[in-house]
């Protein structure tokens, strides 16, 4: 029987966070990550940018075999998760912003989403809005957040997220924007209220669509705080991961991949034999569970994925 895939997809590091959570809970599942870091963020682009390029990704997730797909970006969800559930055969779910128990926790307080634009934008967050009338539900869209957290991954616990958020007391928020969950104790510290995520949700849906058992449950809302990790970082010299150039290579003869992502799933003589680089070495000694990667920026993704196993 041909081995199948539960694929991720996210403009860049961000959709991480559920890939992470996934792998947790259902640990030996096959599972593959498609990260579009050379065109993040997408939170700014029109729509039509935004729905190529996403559709452009599922084109490169479809060759592999596919048990269900994740839209592991609230941006994209809001744009055109239905045109990509009509397009591919398998099943697609997306992630939606925990604006429910957020505002459950709030005792009828005030809420702030951190969302995109083209995230808000969207009649899926509008109507989840909706549905809360009588609750103060405060919508922003910090700018270049989503950029800071690609630029600034191997160094977040020297980020704030201060000047990011607007004035005021809130007594529950919700990150609308899988980067910003990179950042889930940062915000914590600085609103000083409970913060959630949809994290949970999404694994739970997904699991259904992959015909898996429930994941365990967590507390609603719940995400994953990663750890950042200097010693994980490239040894590029620079932050800006963006212009790694990446070749193709075959995959099982057949499915193209990226020349990256398979010599992270299998390994190489070369690779192997880099006893100083710490995500190498990790890589290789868990290659047979390790989550192939897709994409531009393959090789970084893989080790920003290692910051969420610590």
């Amino acid at each position: 029987m041909e081995e199948k895939y539960v694929a991720f997809f996210d403009s860049g590091v961000g959709g991480l966070t559920l890939l992470s959570a996934f792998c947790r809970a259902y640990p030996g599942c096959p599972t593959l990550y498609f990260g579009d870091n050379a065109n993040a963020p997408y939170g700014d682009r029109p729509a039509a940018d935004i729905r190529r390029l996403a559709l452009a990704a599922f084109d490169r997730i479809a060759v592999y075999p596919v048990r269900a797909a994740a839209v592991a970006c609230n941006t994209v969800t809001a744009a055109c998760i239905g045109e990509l559930r009509r397009r591919f055969p398998f099943p697609v779910v997306g992630v939606e912003p925990a604006v429910r128990p957020a505002v459950a926790a709030a005792r009828g307080g005030r809420v702030l989403l951190l969302c995109t634009r083209a995230t808000l934008a969207g009649a899926r967050v509008r109507r989840l809005l909706a549905e809360r009338p009588d609750t103060a539900v405060v919508a922003y869209c910090p700018a270049r957040l989503a950029a800071a957290v690609e630029e600034n991954l191997f160094r977040l616990s020297a980020l704030s997220v201060s000047p990011f958020l607007p004035p005021g007391k809130f007594d529950a928020a919700v990150l609308g924007c899988t980067h910003y969950v990179w950042l889930r104790e940062a915000f914590e510290r600085a609103l000083g209220c409970p913060v959630f995520d949809g994290t949970a949700g999404a694994l739970r849906r997904l699991a259904a669509a992959a015909g898996l058992p429930p994941p365990q449950e967590g507390r609603e809302g719940e995400g994953l705080s990663p750890r950042p990790a200097d010693h994980l970082a490239p040894k590029t010299g620079t932050p800006d991961h963006r212009a790694q150039k990446t070749g193709r290579a075959a995959h099982r003869g057949q499915k193209t991949g990226t020349a990256d992502h398979f010599a992270l799933k299998t390994g190489t003589v070369d690779h192997r034999a880099q006893k100083t680089n710490v995500c190498s070495q990790k890589i290789a000694k868990n290659a047979a569970k390790f989550p192939i990667f897709l994409g531009p920026c393959a090789q970084f993704d893989a080790r920003a994925y290692l910051l969420l196993q610590n």
